[in-house]
């Protein structure tokens, strides 16, 4: 995956953090760490189905 900044060559590491930086603050703390969570959930179902060969309901 290559970021780019607006004139098209690529964006440099700072760069990108510093947009990664702004995007986590407008997103807010609180949605990233919700985001985090819904993923564990995910994989403990993902997980259980392939144990028990069933999705749990």
């Amino acid at each position: 995956m290559s970021a780019e900044n607006g004139d098209g060559g690529r964006a440099t590491t700072a760069e990108a953090l510093e947009a990664v930086d702004t995007w986590q603050k407008m997103m807010g703390a609180h949605h990233m760490r919700a985001r985090v969570v819904a993923k564990r959930v995910g994989d403990d179902e993902r997980i259980r189905e392939n144990i028990w060969g069933t999705a749990p309901t």
